[in-house]
């Protein structure tokens, strides 16, 4: 099976190719010309496309690895990236000698304590009652045994109580129940698959990298990268940045930002460079009208 960054430039070439025959087409169509396909600028345009899209898939992973857009509770900012990051560790070791002297005067408090007389004699009085407690109950134990079993029969063969009722209300709210002491736990935090939320600030950044730095590295090296396969001089890519960069950035404003919030939020990473593909090619269609009249001498304002 081919990796997913080759698959994905295999899919930006195939998208690419299609958006560039289309726009073909069209100019034809708008000149009132004979329906033909020129292989010189669709052979660049799929050219380029397929160069351009491993850095993409790999700024677009990057992104995602290092602002997850959706995260739990051990993900970077919470409570265990904090007990774990090296200035919390740092002060841990700093003021574990203290913690383990005041450890240590309270284990000898309480070891004291222990061995009183006050506390022995109220451990043999506690113990005393205890044993008549239990003495008592056994002479009862058969009477308790017939009041179970008529519970029972009376709730349908289930021995009601108030512990089960709050055992069944607990498994129905989230995956929560509570252990035989009264403890209330989350089944999802003690190791069942995780409960994520959308980080909004990591999704955040990421639009904002995306639809700043991301933005104008493309479109400089669309603009770039087409002249110097259609070997134009230096000088000639270098005024070609200069005069397409900001009509460029400007007009994909219009469509980007939009096409990253739904990324970013609803597409998985793996996928998203072929929901920018599918969603691109209406984009590729203007760049291939744009860059044909950047190759006529004319910037047409579409």
């Amino acid at each position: 099976m081919a990796s997913p960054i080759i698959t994905a430039t295999i899919q930006a070439g195939l998208l690419s190719a299609l958006s560039n025959i289309i726009a073909q087409l069209l100019s034809c169509h708008q000149a009132n010309l004979p329906y033909r396909l020129d292989p010189t600028p669709l052979t660049h345009f799929v050219l380029f496309s397929i160069l351009a899209c491993p850095p993409n898939y790999l700024w677009q992973t990057y992104l995602e690895r290092r602002y997850p857009g959706y995260t739990t509770p051990s993900t970077p900012g919470t409570t265990t990236s904090i007990a774990n990051h090296p200035t919390t560790k740092s002060l841990t070791d700093r003021t574990a000698p203290a913690v383990r002297a005041v450890n240590d005067r309270v284990s000898a408090a309480t070891s004291a304590l222990e061995d009183s007389d006050l506390i022995q004699r109220f451990k043999r009085s506690t113990t005393e009652g205890i044993e008549s407690v239990k003495s008592k109950a056994s002479q009862y134990g058969n009477l308790t045994g017939h009041v179970r079993r008529a519970s029972a029969s009376l709730t349908g063969g289930t021995f009601y109580s108030e512990a089960s009722e709050k055992q069944q209300q607990a498994e129905t709210a989230g995956g929560l129940y509570t252990t035989p002491d009264g403890t209330l736990v989350d089944r999802l935090q003690e190791g069942g698959p995780a409960r994520k939320k959308l980080n909004l600030r990591n999704t955040a950044i990421k639009f904002a990298l995306d639809q700043t730095l991301g933005a104008a590295v493309n479109t400089v090296l669309f603009v770039a990268g087409m002249a110097l396969l259609k070997g134009e001089a230096l000088e000639t890519v270098v005024g070609n940045v200069r005069e397409q960069f900001w009509p460029l950035l400007f007009a994909g404003q219009k469509l980007w930002p939009l096409v990253s919030i739904v990324s970013f939020t609803l597409v998985p990473v793996e996928k998203r460079t072929v929901f920018g593909g599918i969603v691109g090619v209406g984009w590729g269609i203007f760049l291939s009208l744009r860059a044909a009249a950047a190759g006529k001498g004319k910037m047409k304002e579409m």
